[in-house]
């Protein structure tokens, strides 16, 4: 069997394809965790005093605690918490794999193992397609917690051929989300087929908002204002004499700004940013931005990645960032 290859290629930046460790080949569920640091079981145990009575009559007294390294994963839970083991996780993955036909790509966990995410490609059919691009590939992401962060969720996202920029994860409805209590991977299964037709819709109405933003032009003074929005600083820009309660506010830009915005409107001349019809385009405009947050602003003054910055821009701020851009980029069309 091949084995699975850790991704390091830090050119490509940010997204599902490069966190966690890249699964190259066919494997079982328990060869996945064997090969990704996944085999490992969770407990749930009860807090003690000092003098080592149990604690009681308090609700969240209980934590979690990794079977192989005893490292304690999340604290002041509850009795009711239910855990989803990491092979019964996989499992539950290979079955949505095995339904849908599509193929595990990646798995990793974050936190020490405090949070596992397992990535797959969806089939062909799936994909987004913008104007004459490439198209853009749809994929599944598995999140499960073991110290109570968050619930058990399959999402779905998708990463544009050309420039790897990933996309943001479609709408709420299209997404299964199962609090940790008893039976949660029944209760997953009981919604797979109605979640993957909200995806369909979903994916269509991603095409819809691309398509318009690719069929839109925009002025670069405009372009300049929509990025100076995006980036996040126009509150508390505008600052005033103090000396004079009568001046006019006026508008003023940290250097750092400064900074980020010329590296986004570098971007708009980027080889991803000049495919078909795109140059001059609020698309362009979206994909320059992405394309900073996916792959610039990851990077440390030698052009490493960050620690935990991959992780951080695919799940969480970037996450945000990109969800917001795509917002503000449709009411400018």
């Amino acid at each position: 069997m091949t084995e699975p290859v850790m991704e390091t290629d830090a050119r490509r930046g940010a997204n599902l394809l490069n966190v966690g460790r890249s699964i190259k080949g066919n494997f079982t569920p328990d060869e996945v965790l064997e090969k990704c640091n996944l085999n490992f079981n969770v407990t749930l145990e009860q807090c003690k005093t000092n003098d080592g009575t149990p604690m009681t009559g308090i609700s969240g007294n209980m934590y979690t605690v990794r079977s192989d390294t005893k490292q304690v994963l999340g604290n002041g839970l509850s009795k009711g918490f239910g855990i989803l083991q990491n092979p019964t996780f996989a499992h539950v993955v290979s079955e949505f794999v095995g339904h849908t036909g599509a193929c595990i790509t990646n798995a990793g966990s974050r936190r020490n193992g405090a949070n596992v995410f397992m990535v797959a490609e969806m089939p062909q059919e799936y994909n987004v397609i913008v104007g004459n691009e490439t198209p853009a590939q749809v994929y599944a992401v598995f999140q499960n917690s073991h110290d109570g962060s968050g619930s058990v969720k399959i999402t779905f996202t998708c990463v544009r051929f050309f420039c790897m920029n990933q996309m943001p994860m479609f709408t709420a409805q299209a997404q299964i989300k199962v609090s940790h209590t008893s039976k949660v991977e029944e209760r997953l299964f009981s919604e797979v087929d109605k979640v993957l037709n909200q995806v369909r819709l979903s994916i269509e109405t991603f095409e819809v908002g691309y398509n318009k933003m690719l069929n839109t032009k925009i002025k670069r003074e405009n372009a300049i204002d929509l990025v100076d929005y995006l980036i996040g600083s126009k509150m508390g820009m505008y600052k005033s004499d103090k000396n004079d309660k009568d001046s006019e506010k006026v508008l003023k830009f940290s250097g750092r700004h400064e900074n980020i915005r010329n590296k986004i409107l570098e971007n708009l001349n980027h080889e991803s940013n000049t495919v078909g019809n795109m140059v001059g385009t609020v698309w362009a405009v979206y994909n320059a931005y992405t394309y900073y947050v996916d792959h610039q602003r990851v990077l440390d003054n030698e052009g490493n990645i960050k620690p935990n910055a991959r992780e951080n821009s695919v799940f969480d701020a970037g996450r945000v960032d990109r969800q917001a851009a795509v917002k503000k980029c449709l009411t400018v069309c």
